[in-house]
């Protein structure tokens, strides 16, 4: 692996901060980042840096629930 779990589970936390922030721009440009890391890793290496930067997204993401009264 030419890149370390951190590193792609950084991109993934950089991305959800962005899209928490409504900040799109970054966050297509963490992604991209992310695919060009991703496509100089090996076969096997491939699903690892998927998980890892999909770990990273959820940990950072805060999607709004709606909240109904009763």
């Amino acid at each position: 692996m030419l890149n370390t779990i951190e590193a792609y589970e950084e991109q993934g936390r950089m991305a959800a901060t962005a899209r928490n922030k409504r900040d799109e721009g970054s966050a297509s440009a963490a992604a991209d980042h992310f695919r060009r890391m991703q496509r100089l890793e090996k076969e096997g290496d491939y699903q690892a840096a998927t998980a890892a930067y999909n770990r990273g997204y959820a940990a950072a993401r805060n999607v709004p629930s709606v909240a109904y009264y009763r």
